[in-house]
């Protein structure tokens, strides 16, 4: 595996919490859902993820659409993680690649990226389970 590097970047951060609070909202005005910031809302997270999966599957709508809620998405889920348990946003460079991911205690990950995935494939990319991965990962292990 290529070596990976994390730096640390406020703006970044700035973006994902506007983007955290812009699905607290969201959540409450089309979903009837309080997002509370604790670690058991993911699983409610999960829940609009996948009306969301739905919707768009049979809309097929444009890209900035899906990137708007895949951001959305994975804000909120990287903010709750952060808030919880201590997490930094910023920049991590992997083979020749850059992302905005979060650097926690133990491991380097990609919010945005899973929730990405869960918008393209669906169930299998569960944010819930991405969350639990997290809380309970070893030291050193990374996953997109």
């Amino acid at each position: 595996m290529q070596p990976h590097t994390f730096e640390s970047d406020t703006q970044v951060q700035t973006v994902a919490v506007t983007y955290g609070i812009n699905m607290v909202n969201a959540g409450k005005t089309f979903y009837g859902i309080e997002l509370d910031w604790h670690d058991e809302s993911i699983r409610q997270l999960e829940w609009m993820a996948e009306r969301m999966y739905v919707e768009f599957k049979t809309t097929n709508p444009p890209a900035k659409r899906v990137e708007a809620a895949y951001m959305l998405l994975g804000s909120y889920l990287g903010e709750v993680y952060r808030r919880n348990h201590g997490a930094k946003w910023g920049w991590v460079k992997l083979g020749g690649e850059r992302f905005v991911g979060m650097q926690g205690k133990t491991q380097l990950f990609w919010p945005w990226g899973r929730a990405q995935k869960r918008l393209a494939n669906g169930p299998d990319e569960s944010l819930w389970h991405y969350y639990q991965w997290l809380l309970n990962s070893d030291a050193g292990e990374l996953k997109k």
